[in-house]
């Protein structure tokens, strides 16, 4: 398993054109390319009449078990109810994660009533994947149920189940989940979805006010594992398709059968590509209610949400969600290993022991490219701190380490402008080490480009304008560099290194007058960062 990825674009899988059991292949899906080889049916399927009829009265029964769930200020979701008794309910685990962002607090909304109610507790299931940001663009997709290692990748068992808080009136509806024998036939099955998308519910209801879900019908349409492939055994086919449509704020509905019995909890619709015609089309997905049952079974909520199977059949099937990776035990060593190389050199400086540190972090995971970023950090603390003591052809050495790493983390890591601007920082170190006024040209020519961009974060654009300053001033161009100087300082006023510039400037102006009194203001930023 490659675990790095610069682009969250999921490769697309080819719909199919084969209806339901025992009818001809959809000539549209043949014009369109379809094959229905594997085993899928188009984007279009929709039920009999006579099928819309039962999910219809089916729904007006079932409408009031599912809620509106989420916070004013992060985003909603939908709910459904599980257990009334217990006043438990089935999401998806990005949804859960509003808690986190929501500072621990999410509400909850019974479709078409006004009370709210708190959400006072959640579990995730073991096997949820997180995108983890390892610096640079890369990332690195690890298991973990806690929100800060990262947001929820969408193909995964993406569930988590909430508890409300005791007070309020009772829950007027509770689901019932699919069979295994109901689980094996659902393929070309008729299903629906009831929830809340974000276009008809486009905020959480005010005091007073209620919400109103959302009733989509189709078919079960395909099944795979969380990576796509069929040609797995169908117990590991948990990742459901299905043909009705679907926007953000359905993530969490249940999709269910006209029986009423639910087989998938709604969470993702990836685009793909006809690669015949261009067309591209949105392809809803949920997690099989199987993984359901194995979160209750994890965390002994079976105890209050009775399963259509045996415990000790779901049991059997927890492990491959409980072992450890490879992969993500070395991204987690050399994640931590990095944390401790930075802490080092920016806290404790201790510039050789994060210079270490930041090389073991690459012997655990030589794909990663932070450490490099890292590592010429530690030497440019290195050599700044330590020159008077070095002789003059080891501060040139260190400064090269530091040019050669920075050079590699651009190349790892070529959509990070931080990469950048700290090379030009290293062109204008060895611009003084060297005096050859061609660094401080190249920082300057590199920077010119940089800061011609409209994206740059404010904090980067301020750093940029910092060092091309610095460049400017040893260059001989006092006036430009002085400017390039306030800029840097009245964009980002909080970060203390913009100030240490400046003053350096000033000192060689002769104002140390000037100088002192921005040391001072980096001093006060510092205190400030530090609280």
């Amino acid at each position: 398993m490659r675990i790095f990825i610069t682009s969250m674009a999921v490769a697309g899988i080819l719909l199919a054109g084969m209806p339901a059991r025992g009818q001809p292949s959809d000539p549209l899906a043949a014009k369109l390319g379809f094959s229905p080889r594997i085993n899928a049916l188009p984007a279009w399927s929709e039920p009999t009449l006579r099928q819309q009829q039962q999910l219809a009265a089916l729904t007006d029964q079932a409408s009031q078990g599912v809620l509106l769930v989420g916070h004013p200020e992060v985003g909603t979701g939908t709910a459904w109810v599980i257990s009334t008794k217990h006043r438990l309910l089935a999401t998806n685990a990005h949804v859960a994660d509003m808690i986190a962002a929501g500072g621990g607090r999410m509400l909850a909304l019974v479709n078409g009533q006004t009370y709210t109610y708190r959400v006072v507790q959640h579990w995730y299931h073991p096997g949820v994947r997180r995108i983890k940001p390892l610096g640079g663009g890369q990332i690195a997709f690890v298991h973990s149920m806690d929100p800060a290692a990262g947001d929820t990748f969408s193909q995964c068992p993406d569930l988590a189940v909430l508890k409300l808080s005791d007070e309020g009136p009772d829950l007027p509806y509770e689901w019932q989940m699919a069979t295994p024998e109901e689980l094996q036939h659902i393929f070309a099955q008729p299903a629906a979805i009831l929830g809340f998308p974000g276009d008809d519910t486009p905020t959480f209801p005010a005091d007073g006010e209620t919400a109103v879900a959302t009733f989509h019908s189709g078919t079960i349409s395909r099944l795979t594992d969380f990576q796509g492939s069929v040609n797995v055994p169908y117990e590991d086919r948990q990742w459901v398709q299905y043909t009705m449509a679907t926007f953000p704020g359905f993530s969490g509905s249940p999709v269910f059968l006209p029986n009423g019995r639910v087989v998938a909890v709604h969470n993702s619709a990836p685009e793909a590509k006809n690669p015949n015609t261009g067309q591209v089309i949105a392809k809803p997905h949920g997690i099989r209610i199987d993984c359901l049952w194995e979160l209750l079974v994890y965390h002994n909520l079976d105890q209050m949400v009775p399963l259509p199977i045996a415990r000790s059949e779901v049991e059997a099937r927890l492990p491959r969600w409980l072992q450890p990776h490879p992969e993500e035990e070395a991204v987690e060593q050399a994640y931590n290993l990095l944390i401790d190389a930075a802490r080092r050199i920016y806290l404790e400086r201790d510039y050789q022991g994060g210079i270490d540190r930041a090389t073991q972090a690459l012997n655990v995971l030589p794909e990663y490219a932070r450490p490099y970023f890292i590592r010429a950090h530690g030497y440019v603390h290195l050599w700044f701190f330590n020159r008077r003591q070095m002789a003059s052809e080891q501060r040139l050495r260190v400064l090269q380490q530091a040019q050669a790493d920075i050079e590699e983390y651009i190349r790892r890591a070529t959509n990070d402008p931080d990469g950048v601007v700290m090379l030009c920082a290293i062109a204008n170190n060895l611009g003084l080490e060297t005096r050859q006024p061609r660094y401080h040209t190249t920082a300057v020519e590199i920077l010119n480009k940089l800061l011609g961009t409209d994206n740059l974060p404010k904090r980067t654009r301020a750093r940029a304008l910092s060092n091309r300053g610095i460049a400017l001033d040893n260059l001989g161009y006092d006036e430009q560099a002085l400017e390039d100087h306030n800029a840097a300082v009245a964009l980002n006023p909080d970060d203390p290194i913009l100030y240490e510039n400046r003053a350096d400037f000033w000192r060689v102006q002769g104002r140390n007058d000037l100088a002192d009194e921005d040391r001072a203001r980096a001093a006060e930023a510092r205190r400030r960062m530090a609280n």
